[in-house]
């Protein structure tokens, strides 16, 4: 049984959960939400990596802020690049959008200011990097349901093949 063109996002889009709370002008929104909540996931399994690697479990607070700073800023510029004329049109309503954050982006982003804040503490670099490494496949999962939410469009096209 095939989908007609249509019918696939239809389905997926009324499931959709971009907003979770309203209040007056102020609204919560999913994948801002999940984003948040990633990086608290994401920090605490930091800190039991940077334990259990015996550095002090005290630096996953400053390393999620500087992934967060990092990861924020690239993920923006990256957006920029790659909607250029979009960007040049309005490019302080295309900086100040809620939308448009590119992954790739966030994560080199957030590796070069988390690297350059591990050493200037002159941490082992490797060492903190083999600790961060789960926490970001954690956040990027958590941050995925967040564009599902969202219905950013990550279900792909609809298709009309048999499978």
């Amino acid at each position: 049984m095939g989908f007609r063109p249509g019918d696939a996002r239809d389905t997926y889009t009324s499931r959709m959960v971009p907003i979770l709370v309203s209040l007056g002008p102020l609204s919560l929104y999913s994948f801002g939400a999940m984003l948040a909540l990633a990086f608290l996931a994401a920090s605490a399994v930091l800190t039991k990596g940077l334990r259990a690697r015996g550095l002090d479990p005290e630096v996953a607070g400053p390393i999620t802020m500087w992934a967060v700073i990092g990861g924020l800023v690239g993920s923006r510029l990256l957006s920029v690049f790659n909607d250029w004329s979009s960007f040049v049109n309005d490019p302080l309503g295309h900086l100040l959008t809620g939308a448009g954050f590119v992954f790739y982006g966030g994560l080199i982003g957030g590796i070069v200011a988390v690297s350059a804040w591990v050493v200037r503490r002159g941490l082992p670099w490797m060492v903190v990097a083999d600790a961060v490494a789960p926490a970001v496949v954690l956040g990027q999962a958590i941050g995925r349901v967040g564009c599902q939410l969202a219905g950013d469009g990550d279900w792909g096209i609809p298709t009309a093949l048999p499978w």
